[in-house]
């Protein structure tokens, strides 16, 4: 999950590398982009450093930006000792979890906060199976982060 996190700020870092050594204002820059130019920036600097392994069951493999969202293809491994019985038994609840989750690293960001509340930059989230069979999707928009304010 760090790698995730670290992954979507390093392009906040990087993105004027060099220009400017004052960090507020780079990040002044950002959230001065369109939703559009963000959305196409935040899937272009995460698609740099997939796949990400983020447990020992989830792996990001696919970012792309369309539109004013970013859309992530995260796979599970649903034969992992670890998740198999939790997805045979209580799979709505893990769906419920991992949307939470997804919501709160986003929405306690101070960077994507701000262009999901302000830009109305929209996060999908799309999982599948190892085989890549589709699973299940959600959306992390504005009227989540605005649940955490």
């Amino acid at each position: 999950m760090k790698k995730l996190i670290y992954s979507l700020l390093f392009f906040a870092v990087i993105l004027n590398a060099g220009m400017n050594n004052n960090n507020e204002i780079q990040i002044q820059q950002i959230k001065n982009m369109s939703a559009e130019e963000f959305s196409r920036l935040l899937a272009s600097e995460t698609s740099k450093s997939l796949p990400i392994t983020l447990d020992a069951v989830t792996t990001v493999i696919k970012s792309i930006a369309f539109g004013k969202s970013v859309q992530y293809y995260k796979t599970l491994n649903l034969e992992h000792p670890r998740l198999k019985e939790i997805w045979d038994t209580k799979k709505e609840e893990f769906k419920v979890a991992l949307f939470e989750q997804d919501s709160k690293m986003v929405c306690y960001t101070e960077l994507l906060n701000y262009m999901i509340v302000n830009k109305n930059v929209v996060l999908k989230y799309f999982y599948t199976d190892t085989n890549h069979r589709p699973l299940f999707n959600y959306s992390v928009e504005k009227e989540d982060c605005l649940k955490f304010k």
